[in-house]
């Protein structure tokens, strides 16, 4: 049996008001839809018949925005009751939860709902209240802490395929602000709970140090097993703590050529080290660095050091799901990933990547990087190569103008360094020729003069 956390959900002041009062109440975030961060909705409540979002209903025509109410409790799935919403017109949704608990609520969807306008959740006697009140119009501002510098942690696992969807979209973006971002993987595991009542001294082929960190078969009857993502998760924590430019590369060729293709893969630690050749890592000293991270010589039974100081960052914020990223701090709610990730050719920017929007916004404005001001296309289907040939191209680019100056500044030294040699030269010509016309006279008046005397 796995054990595991329910997490802390951050949430929203929403204010609502049928015209003669303001009320203010919390409300929570989906994780999928568009949430527009940085940006506050001003519209009017559209109740459900029956608070029932999974049948498409109509309402008035307007020019104001409209909200969709209905109730968590509906026979259909989240996804399916924002979706009908959204192609009735909808602008945000509103779930009203089945009681009044929601700091403690998570909906869960797969991260890339194809849902474009935001969902949030609010208490059950809030939802109540709202829908006894005619014509109420609510006001809700998607707030972040904006900071010059912005802090993000990525929860994943090594083996995840959905954890490596947000690191093959962001990573471009990444490239371009890296200098403004304090990025870290963070690797979340289970642990075994029947193993921390006996003080974890159980050996399981899905776990190191005692049942302390354990992982889900990731290939069923296959030959692998769940200590395998373990390990995998150390030996990326290590790259990581080494070379962090390495370790992006290293991530998605590694999601490119062994997660991808997990049902060719009979040698995770093979796999995994065929790529840090490719990625120009130091085989060795990953090793090292991972067998050290024990405490003791027996993984399968003594503690480890780097996913300790892991698991110790998960407890504390209480966010066991993955991925998950956290901006400032502050869970980040909503897509991850843009639809049709795996289309080749698929265009996108800021304006359609929720979760970049997100971190553009908590840059204050006179910080914010220059790719979020610019509407900068980006093109999916590039491969880690292609990634790499790019950054190393951009580069060259770079060391290109820098030669170029250079070239140009030595050249306008040495021109003014000869300019001024010709003008002292020249200088010195013309002074000596006037001496010279000044000594010339001189002679011709003595001469006149000796012979006036005579």
């Amino acid at each position: 049996m796995f054990f595991l956390l329910i997490p802390i959900v951050l949430g929203f002041n929403l204010t609502y008001s049928n015209g003669t009062e303001n009320t203010t109440i919390r409300a929570v975030a989906a994780d999928f839809g568009f949430i527009q961060y940085g940006h506050s909705f001003e519209g009017k409540v559209y109740v459900a018949g029956g608070f029932d979002l999974c049948q498409p209903f109509e309402t008035e025509n307007t020019t104001l925005k409209k909200a969709f109410m209905g109730t968590i409790l509906a026979g259909c799935s989240f996804v399916h009751m924002a979706s009908v919403a959204e192609s009735n017109g909808a602008q945000l949704v509103i779930l009203v939860h089945a009681d009044d608990n929601i700091d403690r609520f998570l909906l869960i969807s797969d991260h890339t709902s194809q849902v474009k306008i935001p969902v949030i959740v609010v208490a059950k006697s809030d939802g109540i209240k709202i829908s006894e009140l005619q014509n109420v119009m609510i006001n809700i501002f998607f707030d972040l802490l904006q900071t010059d510098s912005v802090s993000l942690r990525y929860l994943m696992t090594s083996l995840d395929t959905q954890s490596y969807q947000f690191l093959k979209q962001f990573h471009y973006f990444y490239n371009e602000m890296q200098t403004q971002l304090e990025f870290a993987p963070i690797y979340a595991q289970y642990w075994l709970q029947e193993a921390a009542i006996h003080n974890f001294t159980v050996s399981s082929e899905m776990c190191v140090s005692g049942g302390r960190y354990c992982g889900l078969d990731p290939d069923g009857n296959g030959p692998l097993i769940g200590r395998d993502i373990i390990l995998e998760d150390l030996r990326q924590i290590c790259i990581f703590d080494q070379n962090n430019k390495k370790w992006w590369y290293y991530a998605l060729s590694f999601y490119e050529q062994c997660v991808l293709q997990l049902q060719n893969v009979t040698d995770l630690n093979e796999c995994s080290r065929k790529v840090q050749v490719q990625s120009e890592v130091d085989v060795a000293k990953v090793q090292k660095c991972v067998n050290e991270s024990f405490v003791g010589p027996d993984y399968i039974m003594d503690d480890n050091t780097l996913l300790a100081q892991q698991r110790e960052y998960v407890i504390n914020r209480t966010n066991p799901i993955w991925p998950s990223l956290i901006i400032n701090n502050v869970l980040y709610r909503g897509d991850l990933y843009i639809e049709n990730q795996y289309e080749v050719g698929l265009k996108y920017t800021k304006d359609n990547f929720a979760v970049l929007e997100a971190i553009c916004d908590s840059f204050t404005d006179s910080t914010r990087p220059n790719v979020c001001l610019d509407n900068i296309i980006y093109e999916v289907g590039k491969t880690t190569d292609e990634h790499k040939q790019q950054d190393s191209s951009n580069q060259q680019y770079v060391w290109a103008w820098i030669g170029i100056t250079g070239f140009i500044l030595v050249c306008m030294i040495v021109g003014f360094f000869f300019f001024r040699r010709k003008i002292k030269i020249d200088t010195q010509q013309d002074l000596k020729e006037q001496v010279g016309l000044q000594m010339s006279q001189y002679y011709k008046f003595t001469e006149k003069e000796e012979q006036s005397k005579k």
